[in-house]
């Protein structure tokens, strides 16, 4: 369920909050804040995008979904972003689902109005074109990353990512959720996520993660977890 609120801020969201004043000013006449209740679904596969979504709070995940049930991760976005990216380029469809993954805020531009700004404000244009370029850059970097490295090494990456997009060590996730993530069947992704509790790098019951050891956790992590993040900085600062 998304539920409009009646007030807002730009700030908590990291793309916004790098736009000129005047440019904000600009946006603010189109822009609602919503609440967005888990499991909501923003968009499914192939469906015409409505909106842009700037995330404030909370996480959304983009999923393939494939005829015979199984599900893969094509990316995730947090307060660092936006949900929607195809509007960036004219696009008003996307091959993925865009799933809420807990009780989320954003600040949602209607499709129209999200092309308005990219022919008329120039800051915003440049900026959400090379957001762009990072979600690709993350999407080719997750699909060789799920060919070429371990599932414990992988759980470690979302883990880290998680963390990134939620600013917080405590992860409302389940073992589920993680599975479609990582394109994984549940019961390995318990295994896994046992061996880290067991090493004492994450604490996991009742749908609640933890990471008590974040240091740890980087050295268990597989390279693209580094790559996927040194870039988006390159790239956004």
């Amino acid at each position: 369920m998304i539920t409009a609120q009646t007030s807002f801020q730009h700030g908590i969201n990291s793309l916004l909050s790098r736009i000129p004043g005047r440019e904000w000013e600009a946006l603010q006449a189109d822009l609602r804040a919503v609440d967005l209740d888990q499991r909501t679904v923003l968009f499914e596969r192939h469906q015409t995008l409505e909106y842009a979504y700037f995330l404030r709070r909370g996480c959304v995940s983009l999923i393939i979904n494939f005829d015979d049930g199984f599900q893969a991760d094509a990316g995730l976005v947090g307060s660092e972003g936006m949900v929607g990216v195809p509007l960036i380029y004219g696009i008003k469809v996307d091959v993925a689902t865009a799933i809420v993954q807990s009780p989320s805020e954003a600040l949602r531009l209607p499709a129209a109005a999200f092309h308005k700004a990219m022919t008329q404000l120039p800051e915003f244009s440049r900026l959400l074109l090379r957001y762009g370029e990072a979600m690709r850059t993350q999407a080719l970097q997750l699909a060789a990353c799920n060919v070429h490295h371990g599932l414990e090494a992988r759980l470690a990456r979302c883990l880290l990512t998680l963390r990134d997009r939620y600013r917080s060590n405590d992860l409302p996730i389940t073992h589920e959720a993680l599975a479609a993530l990582l394109s994984a069947h549940r019961p390995s992704v318990s295994v896994a996520a046992k061996r880290l509790q067991e090493a004492g790098l994450i604490r996991y019951s009742a749908g609640q993660l933890m990471i008590i050891d974040h240091p740890g956790l980087e050295q268990s992590v597989c390279e693209c977890y580094g790559m996927m993040r040194d870039h988006t900085r390159t790239l956004l600062g």
